[in-house]
């Protein structure tokens, strides 16, 4: 066997499933034995550039890991002694140490390498059944887009992975890993993607992650284009690209504008102004018309999408009112009396109108027992109390018909709520509520998506139970 070798073995590995001995030397190649037929190796494999140094097999996976003096890492395959991979990443990570110790754990299949430095290497991973089935997200999916020009399916996950699919076979194209990481302690964390969406032409895909970074790809390549990042790291919840233009909002209760026009590229952001009291859940965009914006406390404000100032405000729980605008200045949360959340609480005209009596009703029993002095001043407080008493009910989704007529009568926006209640409303000037409809019949299920067909003659709910559900709304609104 050293005969083959005129500079001599410097690491081998023995594999007793297959009955051979892979070994490597200062001549760059892999040599794979048997160990019943020694005087000559049946397989060479050839590729390194420096002396191998060391080298293990999975003989579960029939795969062969190699590492030269370079630090460059190879996988091969076993059945049909050819290449698949090559790992340059330790030339980055450790670039000035030559004088290395490796070990392969076989039960965590992980490579450790030490130096000044311990490096973990997770080699080939086995695959949590219960999560996924090797193909596709570890994690939960968090955006699902379709690409009309490539005709693919792009989804995005909280485990931070971009994978664009082949609708028509069903198999994965293009895996993008680690698409939103930071650093944590010195250790690399993911970051979940939270939203997505794709540039006018769907030639870029844009992404948005929890720290409030966003990134421009060209996923058909796996390459990052731009880095952007909205103020006070707060979680993006939707990222809409309109013409010359990225619309961004989350966490932070505003809505951040990047300019996309030629030659002033994602430079300078501009922030509307703040008149939401509470995180931002989903937005959407009217092409040519405006924007709507919705709060966790139920608040839907209607924008102007040229100029970025708002022109109506409603809560969804008290959709026939109107709300007057009052600017944030300190970012502070609306105050309710009395808040109530729990989902499926009845909303309708007349449970409000009780509650306000039933309040007041208590206020006169209350002011009977007091002086007369204090009635007056006790009796005003109470009374606007009662006013401002409303159930605070979070925005899901919205949707805009793009198709739909901009009229005052006519319905353009889908507003999804946490009791599974879906409102119709006009965005037009004089327009507003115009009606709603129960889109659940499970206690305690939301719809957490919409969309419709491209006549816009179907919608299409998805709740968070899991069921999918097709309505016909031609004649909705």
């Amino acid at each position: 066997m050293v005969e083959h070798y005129s500079k001599g073995v410097t690491t081998f590995c023995v594999d007793e499933r297959h009955d051979m001995v892979v070994t490597g030397g200062p001549d760059t190649s892999l040599r794979i034995w048997d160990i019943y037929v020694p005087t000559q190796p049946t397989g060479l494999l050839t590729g390194h550039n420096g002396g191998i140094v060391y080298v293990f097999v999975q003989s579960e996976e029939d795969k062969i890991f190699s590492v030269d003096y370079l630090k460059i890492i190879k996988v091969w395959e076993l059945s049909e002694h050819t290449l698949l991979q090559t790992f340059d990443d330790l030339v980055r990570i450790i670039p000035r140490e030559t004088d290395l110790v490796f070990h392969y754990n076989r039960v965590l299949r992980v490579l450790l390498i030490g130096g000044r430095k311990l490096v973990a290497i997770k080699c080939n991973p086995r695959v949590n059944i219960g999560l996924t089935d090797g193909n596709t997200h570890t994690a939960p999916v968090s955006v699902v887009l379709y690409n009309r020009l490539f005709r693919n399916v792009v989804t995005c996950g909280l485990d931070s992975f971009v994978i664009v699919w082949d609708p028509w076979c069903g198999k994965r194209r293009i895996i993008i890993k680690d698409c939103h990481i930071e650093y944590l302690y010195g250790e690399k964390n993911r970051v979940e993607i939270t939203a997505a969406c794709f540039d006018p032409l769907e030639r870029y895909l844009l992404t948005g992650a929890r720290d409030g970074c966003l990134k421009i790809w060209n996923y058909n390549n796996a390459v990052c284009i731009h880095n952007l990042k909205i103020k006070g790291n707060e979680s993006i919840t939707a990222v809409r690209w309109v013409k010359e233009r990225i619309l961004v909002v989350g966490w932070d209760q505003q809505v951040t504008e990047f300019p996309c026009q030629e030659g002033n590229e994602f430079t300078l952001a501009k922030k509307w102004p703040m008149f939401h009291h509470d995180d931002i859940t989903c937005a959407d965009v009217k092409m040519g018309h405006g924007v709507v914006t919705a709060s966790y406390c139920g608040e839907l404000i209607f924008w102007r999408l040229e100029t970025g100032q708002p022109y109506r405000c409603f809560n969804v729980a008290q959709p026939r009112d109107f709300i007057e605008l009052r600017f944030n200045k300190y970012k502070k949360k609306r105050k309710e009396i009395f808040p109530v959340t729990e989902a499926h609480f009845p909303t309708s005209d007349s449970t409000t109108q009780f509650m306000r009596l039933t309040a007041l009703e208590m206020g006169k029993q209350m002011i009977k027992t007091l002086k007369a002095r204090r009635q007056s001043r006790l009796a005003a407080k109470i009374r606007r109390r009662s006013e401002s008493l409303f159930i605070v009910m979070s925005v899901q989704a919205v949707l805009f018909l793009q198709t739909r007529r901009f009229a005052e009568e006519h319905g353009d926006l889908l507003v999804a709520l946490e009791t599974g209640t879906v409102q119709v409303y006009s965005h037009h000037q004089r327009g507003g509520f115009i009606t709603q409809f129960n889109a659940i019949h499970k206690m305690g299920d939301c719809v957490l998506a919409m969309t419709t067909d491209r006549k816009e003659r179907y919608l299409f709910t998805g709740t968070a139970c899991g069921y999918i559900k097709l309505w016909h709304i031609q004649n909705l609104g």
